[in-house]
């Protein structure tokens, strides 16, 4: 688990945490960005676009544990950003029922957590970042992965973790938007 050196939750002065953490939850507005897919990832934001954690699971309670660990740091005070994928030409249909079944499992449990949930598409994160066309989807990913390095220099980013911390970016940046423009930015899913 990678986590921000100045985060202050798990602090070993355990009434300076406390101190602490209401200060930082109760001033700030987390975002949360979702890779989706069994091996998916996720990456918390804090209100200065700093990255408090940053995690990849493997399975539904690995992911129900961070996303816990994600409520826990930021008091409730989360905006989660999740992929809205769809099927692939060249996927088989097994493949196809299990990705969306992991993509209805996430959305579900977001929900049921009563965190603010907003799909947005690859499209829509992506265009953003001006990346030039690859040849491959492993280019692709190698340059997403490059360019979360070059926002967040000071984590090291996995396939897995590297579209995560950028969707959160974009969704940072949307809260951003939203907080000074209120009429703009995603319908929130409820």
């Amino acid at each position: 688990m990678q986590k921000s050196p100045s985060h202050t939750y798990h602090n070993s002065n355990h009434n300076n945490q406390n101190n602490r953490n209401q200060i930082m939850t109760s001033q700030c507005q987390f975002t949360l960005g979702i890779d989706p897919g069994v091996n998916g990832g996720m990456c918390l934001l804090n209100s200065n676009n700093d990255i408090v954690l940053l995690e990849a699971w493997s399975t539904e309670s690995a992911f129900v544990e961070h996303l816990d660990e994600c409520i826990e740091i930021s008091g409730g005070n989360l905006t989660a950003y999740v992929e809205k994928v769809a099927s692939m030409p060249a996927q088989g249909v097994v493949s196809v029922f299990t990705f969306g079944e992991n993509f209805g499992f996430l959305k579900g449990a977001i929900r049921g957590l009563k965190v603010s949930l907003n799909l947005v598409l690859p499209k829509e994160w992506q265009t953003p970042l001006r990346l030039k066309k690859a040849a491959t989807k492993t280019i692709h990913k190698n340059l997403l992965k490059d360019c979360a390095t070059r926002f967040y220099p000071k984590y090291k980013f996995t396939l897995k973790t590297c579209d995560a911390a950028l969707i959160a970016r974009h969704g940072f940046l949307n809260n951003q938007l939203r907080r000074y423009t209120p009429n703009r930015g995603y319908p929130s899913i409820r």
